[in-house]
């Protein structure tokens, strides 16, 4: 059924993969380990971010499934048609796992800017609009996960009698579209605030340039 080897570019997504989640592991326990010394308790952007840690892991697994099992990564004549059907199950399922792991990092940040910069309530107002954006990005990407091949197994199958997709090319453009929109307006959002803070130049500088790492 799959593959008795694994290609060198699956190799890479291994090694890639582990690499990310076990940083991604360190971090969010370094998070915890601080909560814990300060004493505080655990709140909601907290809570997120282990859901997006767990839905993480889901996404990584079902991609390594596909990897290994399915040669996602080599040209689609150099895999069997057992492995294009596993590797376009594994792509579909892994887009809710995404989905929801990017939505929930999202929300983490920016209930954690509600919690830092309490003192403004237009920033208040700005970081609830943005966290109703992050919903409705999750709902729209699920929902087109959904919806764009009908029924749902045409996605893979495409003997099924009746079968469409929509135009895949277009629905990805337009959500790399708005997940490039939704990043830099989280990123850009605290900064009016942050430089409206008693602070030198020079610090305000450092958490702009700081804030700006995560366009990287």
């Amino acid at each position: 059924m799959a593959s008795p080897y694994l290609h060198s570019t699956g190799v890479s997504l291994v090694v890639s993969y582990a690499i990310i989640d076990l940083a991604t592991i360190i971090f969010v326990a370094l998070r915890f380990y601080a909560v814990y010394l300060t004493g505080r308790k655990v709140k909601a952007h907290d809570l997120f971010c282990v859901l997006s840690l767990v839905t993480l892991f889901g996404y990584s697994a079902i991609t390594l499934i596909g990897t290994v099992s399915g040669g996602t990564g080599l040209h689609i004549w150099d895999v069997t048609t057992v492995q294009l059907d596993i590797s376009l199950k594994t792509f579909f399922v892994s887009s809710f796992f995404w989905a929801a792991s990017v939505s929930s990092f999202r929300l983490s940040i920016l209930l954690l800017y509600i919690e830092i910069f309490a003192v403004s309530p237009k920033f208040q107002w700005a970081a609830w609009v943005a966290i109703a954006f992050v919903c409705a990005f999750f709902v729209t990407a699920t929902a087109t996960a959904l919806s764009l091949c009908q029924p749902i197994a045409f996605g893979w199958n495409k003997t099924i009698s009746g079968g469409y997709c929509g135009d895949i090319g277009q629905a990805e453009l337009a959500g790399a579209a708005f997940n490039m929109v939704l990043d830099i307006i989280i990123v850009l959002l605290p900064l009016p605030v942050v430089w409206n803070l008693q602070l030198s130049t020079d610090k305000k500088v450092g958490i702009t340039v700081t804030f700006g790492l995560g366009l990287g």
